[in-house]
């Protein structure tokens, strides 16, 4: 398993250091970033976030999280135009 997961269901309001302060309750970050509208600057309502640990990002994977009045829903973050089961290369 991976230790870089995709979060989706971000409040609008929360940026990188939102998602940031929540996360690393859960264990030391590697990186974490809540992903912007290129032309507006607005949240997307998702993210990246990169535990130290695989041990820690499946322990977020296995847990509900609530931020703000909103569910988060996490998963590991699968490579750009890969799914799952054919990870050859690693570009996200």
């Amino acid at each position: 398993m991976a230790s870089k997961l995709v979060v989706l269901g971000i409040p609008w309001d929360v940026d990188t250091e939102g998602l940031k302060e929540y996360m690393s309750k859960f264990g030391p970050l590697d990186d974490c970033i809540v992903m912007k509208d290129r032309s507006s600057g607005r949240s997307r309502g998702f993210g990246y976030v990169t535990f130290s640990s695989v041990e820690d990002a499946k322990n977020v994977v296995n847990s509900e999280h609530i931020l703000g009045d909103r569910t988060l829903e996490v998963k590991i973050a699968t490579p750009k135009g890969r799914n799952a089961s054919s990870r050859k290369q690693e570009s996200y």
